[in-house]
């Protein structure tokens, strides 16, 4: 069945029959994905797709989805180059995932309050626990305090900052 205009829930099962993702159409747009575990059901990813986020207001994306705004993003101090650095400077491969051919991406999503201090290090996306444990390690050593804090409105916010670890075997 392929509609022409996709509006509403779409629902993805596997052969036997587990929900496997749920889609969220609007105006032929989709707005959200919903992935799950087909053995548990939990639910392991939520998205919100940018180009539906692009057709909200500011005042829509806060009250549909929780999501404000900001003019300017918290950054690293010194700039996206010294961050690009640091991470490339201390970041070591785990050995046992060389060997076992592991690879993926693991993201990293910290709180910058509004002071410039960094809190709250966590994994936002897994890849595997090796990979992950290297992702924290290397972001618990990331500068405690000095961040440039996020901006809103000319004030100075609390804001997450996330970014990738790609673990590439290439």
């Amino acid at each position: 069945m392929k509609p022409e205009i996709r509006d509403g829930e779409f629902k993805y099962y596997n052969d036997s029959g587990a929900l496997t993702r749920k889609m969220i159409w609007v105006n032929n747009i989709v707005a959200e994905t919903y992935d799950y575990d087909v053995t548990t059901g939990k639910q392991l990813q939520h998205v919100i797709h940018r180009e539906y986020l692009a057709t909200l207001t500011k005042k829509e994306k806060f009250e549909k989805h929780g999501i404000k705004e900001i003019d300017k993003n918290p950054e690293f101090p010194g700039g996206d180059a010294e961050f690009t650095k640091f991470l490339t400077k201390n970041i070591i491969y785990p050995e046992q995932a060389k060997q076992n051919n592991i690879q993926g991406l693991v993201m990293v999503s910290a709180t910058i309050d509004e002071k410039g201090n960094l809190k709250d290090v966590r994994i936002s996306k897994s890849a595997h626990p090796l990979l992950d444990e290297e992702a924290i390690r290397v972001a618990k050593l990331l500068p405690k305090k000095k961040w440039i804090p996020a901006m809103n409105e000319g004030k100075n916010i609390s804001a997450d900052f996330s970014f990738p670890f790609r673990f590439s075997l290439k």
